[in-house]
C-alpha cells in the first residue's frame, strides 16, 4: 500500500495541476435511451467526467450529431439497436469516433430476487456481430469468483423481526487480476455485479488486450442462469470454481473494418459517404454494466459515491478505471505517462543484516566521530599557522 501510494502521488499532483490549467477541455457524450438506467444511478460517472471533460447526453435524433465527440459512452442499453443505429455508431468509428461500451449479455430481474430466486435470462440488444467484427464476444454467462462481496439473506427470526445476515454471493466478484497495462497500472480493487465472459476475436488490424480478470477461483454458468439466495447459506465446492482467470474488459486498438463492408447499407444512407475502414482507434469492452452504476439509498432516497458498496461499506476503484481509460484513449500523455514510473521498495537482505550488525553499528558510531577528531584537529593546526606567520 506504501508503495502504490508513493508511486500515485505524482500522478495525483499533476492531475489537480492540470485541471487548473486546462483551456480546453475534450467533448463526451453518453448515450441515453434503449432502457439505460436512470440519471441518479449515472450521477457519480457524470459527476466524474465533468471535471475533466465537457459531458453531454445524447440520443439518436441526429444523426450527423455523433461527429462532434471525442468519445462515447453506452452504458447498460436493456432495449435492442435498430440498423440505423448500428451504422450511425459504426461510422463514428470509422471516422476515428472511441466507444465505451458497458453491457450486459444477460437479463436480472432484482425485484423477483424478493421471493429468493430469480433467472437470468439472455439479453439481445443487437450489438453481438458489431463487436464480433471489431474483435470480441460477450458470452450469454455470467461468472461467479470465490473472491466477492456480499449480499443480506435472512437467517432466523428473532420475534416478528427478521435477522439479516451477510453472506458471499460470488455473482459480485472482487476483481484485483489486471493486464500490466498503463489503465491499470496501481488500480485498486473493482467491483462489477453479474459480469459475464468474454473471447477475443482475431480481427485483422486490431490488438486486443485484456485488462481485467476475475481471481483463479473462478467459473461460468451458462443461460439460463438459476439465480437462489438460498444456495449462500451453503459452503461452495472450490473445486468447481476451476475456469482460471476470465477475461471481462478488453480493450481494442488498431484499424477496424465496419460492419457494413460488403453488405446493403440500412435505408436512407447515401453509398458514395460510406467508409469502410477505420482510422486509427480504441473502443473498450467491458461485460458489465453495472460498472458505471451508483447504488441508491433506500432511506435518504439519494445516490451512494460511485464505487461504495453498502453492505461491504467499502470503496472501490470503478471511477479510477473508467477515467484512467478515457485518459488514455483520448491521448492524454501527460498524465497516463505518469504511470509508466515505479518505484521500488528495496527491503534488507535479514540474513545479511544479522551477521554484520555490529560492525555496521562501530562504523556508524566511530566513522563520524573520527571525522570530527580529523576536522578539528585539522582546523586547529590551519588556525594556529595562519596567526604564527601574522
Amino acid at each position: 500500500m506504501i508503495n502504490q501510494s508513493m508511486e500515485g502521488l505524482e500522478y495525483e499532483l499533476a492531475n489537480a495541476i492540470e485541471k487548473l490549467v486546462r483551456t480546453q477541455r475534450k467533448q463526451i457524450a453518453l448515450l441515453r435511451g434503449h432502457g439505460a438506467p436512470d440519471l441518479r444511478q449515472l450521477s457519480g460517472l457524470i459527476n466524474a467526467l465533468e471535471e475533466h471533460y465537457v459531458l453531454h447526453t445524447l440520443d439518436f435524433s441526429d444523426q450527423s450529431v455523433l461527429v462532434a465527440y471525442d468519445a462515447l459512452l453506452i452504458t447498460k442499453p436493456q432495449q435492442p439497436f435498430s440498423e440505423r443505429e448500428k451504422y450511425l455508431l459504426d461510422q463514428y468509428i470509422m471516422q476515428g469516433g472511441m466507444i465505451l461500451f458497458f453491457l450486459d449479455r444477460l437479463r436480472i430481474n432484482m425485484e423477483s430476487l424478493s421471493k429468493h430466486e430469480a433467472f437470468a435470462l439472455p439479453l439481445d440488444i443487437g450489438l453481438d456481430d458489431q463487436l464480433f467484427r471489431y474483435g470480441v464476444r460477450i458470452n450469454p454467462d455470467l461468472v461467479q469468483d470465490l473472491c466477492s462481496g456480499v449480499y443480506p439473506v435472512v437467517v432466523g427470526n428473532l420475534g416478528n423481526q427478521p435477522q439479516l445476515k451477510l453472506l458471499p454471493w460470488h455473482f459480485f466478484p472482487l476483481l484485483n487480476c489486471f493486464a500490466d497495462h498503463l489503465v491499470t497500472k496501481n488500480m485498486d480493487v473493482l467491483y462489477p455485479q453479474f459480469s459475464s465472459s468474454i473471447d477475443m476475436i482475431q480481427a485483422q488490424g486490431v490488438t486486443c488486450t485484456p485488462l481485467v480478470f476475475t481471481s483463479q477461483h473462478s467459473r461460468k454458468l451458462g443461460a439460463p442462469v438459476h439465480i437462489d439466495l438460498e444456495a449462500l447459506r451453503k459452503p461452495p465446492q472450490p473445486a468447481h470454481y476451476n475456469h482460471g482467470h476470465i477475461p471481462l474488459a478488453c480493450l481494442l486498438e488498431g484499424t477496424f473494418t465496419s460492419l457494413y463492408k460488403n453488405r446493403f447499407l440500412p435505408e436512407g444512407f447515401d453509398p458514395a459517404s460510406f467508409l469502410p475502414k477505420s482510422q486509427p482507434t480504441k473502443l473498450l469492452v467491458f461485460a458489465s454494466g453495472s460498472m458505471v452504476l451508483n447504488g441508491l439509498d433506500p432511506r435518504k432516497k439519494q445516490p451512494f459515491p460511485w464505487g461504495y458498496d453498502p453492505f461491504l461499506q467499502q470503496h472501490f476503484a470503478n471511477q479510477d478505471f473508467v477515467r484512467n481509460t478515457l485518459a488514455y484513449m483520448l491521448n492524454e500523455e501527460g498524465l497516463i505517462n505518469l504511470r509508466h514510473k515505479t518505484l521500488k521498495i528495496r527491503l534488507l537482505d535479514q540474513v545479511r543484516l544479522e551477521q554484520k550488525r555490529i560492525w555496521w553499528q562501530l562504523i556508524n558510531l566511530i566513522v563520524p566521530l573520527l571525522l570530527l577528531g580529523l576536522l578539528g584537529v585539522s582546523w586547529n593546526y590551519l588556525y594556529k599557522n595562519a596567526y604564527t606567520r601574522l
